[in-house]
């Protein structure tokens, strides 16, 4: 995904006007000048967050910025102009029996804030927003259903990192669940077009790294991601993880590296 600038700007550490923001935060940048993004959200009718590929902007320099969506245009990977509320791509023709775009309301929840290794439970806080979400309730008087669940594995000898044992941990909680080694983003697609939920593996640590898909569009997923945002100079666990749109590039190049049907994908509805 590219970012054009139409027309000169600000790009801005803040939705507040530019004349209202210290120089430090903000940076003006002339139209015609085109940067790769690796991510976007929409924060409100007239900006957008982005955060650059590869690229810094400022003193001191930074990659995420907002930006005055009247002033940018979105590129797609066919060098189509697109928007965030209605993106367009050429897919296969079998994508126009889906809807263009869905979301399902996912809750979101963060591992930092889980009693138990926080910083290493993605897998079972991915698993607490599903059953969140399908109103799967909690057995035990844990704060939290992630650290119920973490429990719930460590009692039964499982792993919380092979997907083989988070879904035999799912199924224990009365979900269904259909796990797979060789999904493409097609079944992403397909499957919360169908309303399942989904849960995906990739490489975004070094030591791997798993978060909900709730929705989509032509460009990319709409992600509940619960170790905060994900940027190239890696994770801002301050920031919130909650409803990221994930380019198409990005899932591919970080879930599905050995090509494009090699993607780990959770399908997971109520049994």
């Amino acid at each position: 995904m590219k970012l054009k600038v139409s027309q000169t700007t600000f790009f801005k550490q803040s939705t507040l006007d530019s004349s209202k923001l210290s120089a430090q935060d903000k940076v003006s940048v002339n139209a015609g000048r085109v940067f790769e993004i690796h991510s976007w959200k929409e924060i409100d009718k007239n900006h957008l967050k982005v955060a650059l590929f590869n690229d810094f902007l400022g003193n001191p320099p930074r990659n995420t910025w907002y930006v005055y969506q009247p002033h940018i245009q979105l590129i797609n990977s066919q060098g189509q102009i697109t928007q965030p509320e209605s993106p367009k791509i050429t897919l296969p023709s079998i994508f126009y029996r889906l809807p263009k775009t869905k979301r399902l309301n996912i809750p979101h929840k963060s591992q930092m804030d889980n009693a138990l290794n926080p910083r290493g439970a993605c897998n079972v806080t991915s698993y607490a927003m599903v059953m969140d979400y399908f109103k799967i309730p909690q057995r035990t008087n844990a704060v939290q259903f992630e650290d119920e669940l973490y429990r719930f594995l460590e009692n039964k000898g499982l792993s919380r990192w092979d997907p083989y044992d988070l879904a035999q941990m799912g199924e224990a909680y009365g979900l269904k669940v259909d796990f797979t080694t060789r999904a493409r983003l097609w079944d992403i697609r397909k499957a919360i077009a169908e309303g399942y939920a989904c849960i995906i593996h990739g490489y975004f640590t070094s030591f791997g790294h798993i978060m909900v898909v709730r929705g989509y569009d032509s460009a990319g997923f709409f992600v509940n991601d619960p170790f905060g945002e994900w940027f190239e100079s890696g994770y801002r666990n301050d920031f919130s993880g909650e409803n990221l749109h994930y380019s198409n590039e990005l899932i591919k190049a970080k879930c599905s590296p050995e090509g494009e049907n090699y993607l780990w994908l959770h399908r997971i509805t109520k049994a």
